[in-house]
């Protein structure tokens, strides 16, 4: 394959539950990656001096959580319907037990943890993400195993 041919999404034959189920996974991840995304840059500014900024962190840390557990939701609801792998559902269990410790850590001033933490938690939401929105997020043909349908 050159780099200019484009790879079809996934078998055009997956079940419209499938496809809107993994639609939703897509859409929820997003919207949780770009407020996990948000915090080390709030978190900047608090550290450059900006003060207030740690109201819009702290705020932004629960919209956080709150979309880790319904991405957990999503993701178990569309490993469930047959559409995708088991491995999402536990990262994002991970997640959704990381995020309340990585709140915790913050307003107990545990900093030493707080920081590595959501250094983890940064990371292993942008693999998700990337993965998430790899063409075939979907149960393989032969409907063994998690991964790619390809």
């Amino acid at each position: 394959m050159t780099m200019l041919e484009v790879r079809p999404q996934a078998d055009p034959t997956m079940p419209r539950r499938a496809r809107v189920s993994r639609s939703v996974f897509r859409a929820v991840i997003t919207l949780h990656a770009l407020s996990v995304f948000a915090q080390p840059v709030l978190a900047g500014r608090f550290l450059n001096g900006d003060v207030p900024i740690l109201e819009l962190h702290r705020t932004n840390a629960t919209m956080a959580g709150v979309l880790g557990f319904v991405q957990l939701a999503v993701a178990l609801t569309h490993r469930l319907i047959g559409a995708g792998p088991w491995w999402p559902v536990l990262a994002c269990l991970v997640l959704s037990l990381a995020e309340p410790a990585q709140i915790f850590l913050g307003f107990n001033r545990f900093v030493g943890l707080h920081v590595p933490l959501g250094a983890a938690i940064v990371a292993a939401t942008l693999l998700l993400l990337v993965s998430a929105w790899r063409p075939g997020f979907t149960m393989p043909r032969n409907g063994k195993g998690g991964g790619d349908d390809r």
